[in-house]
């Protein structure tokens, strides 16, 4: 019997903060970049592909690069461990626009600022934070200003 699994909050933390980014948490190290967190997390799939995952981060950074011309800060809700904001962050086409990254995995988040570490991305370009989406709740210390472009990419299963 094929059981069903419903994408709940219970089971988002399960799958993602407890299963894969504890699993990626123990693998990361002073070296660790975006590509090889991505073969970790994909490694038993036949259908993961770098190349295509990269080819999907380019559109969505041309998206975003259309939206942000007029704003300095871009906030992703729901951003894991990093995959897409830090591919945007590490680009010259968003010069010193600063970030805010969100995400209900506290392991995600730990993730991301090991990885940003590493890329020596400068720590006053970005904010990391906690946010609920199930109960609509934001980290009390995360303001995001007006005018600041607002994406999820993943959150949204």
């Amino acid at each position: 019997m094929n059981k069903k699994l419903i994408k709940n909050k219970k089971n988002i933390l399960r799958e993602f903060d407890k299963e894969k980014y504890s699993l990626l948490l123990k693998n990361t190290n002073a070296y660790t970049t975006l590509k090889k967190c991505e073969e970790i997390l994909n490694l038993n799939s036949k259908n993961y592909s770098y190349k295509r995952g990269l080819k999907v981060k380019n559109i969505i950074k041309r998206f975003i690069l259309k939206y942000t011309k007029k704003s300095n800060v871009i906030s992703e809700f729901g951003c894991g461990y990093g995959s897409i904001g830090l591919h945007l962050i590490k680009s010259k086409k968003f010069g010193e626009k600063k970030f805010i990254f969100l995400d209900i995995s506290k392991n995600g988040i730990l993730i991301l600022k090991k990885i940003a570490n590493n890329y020596k991305i400068n720590k006053n370009r970005y904010q990391t934070g906690f946010v609920d989406i199930y109960n609509c709740i934001i980290d009390k210390k995360i303001k995001i200003p007006k005018n600041s472009v607002i994406f999820t990419a993943s959150a949204m299963h």
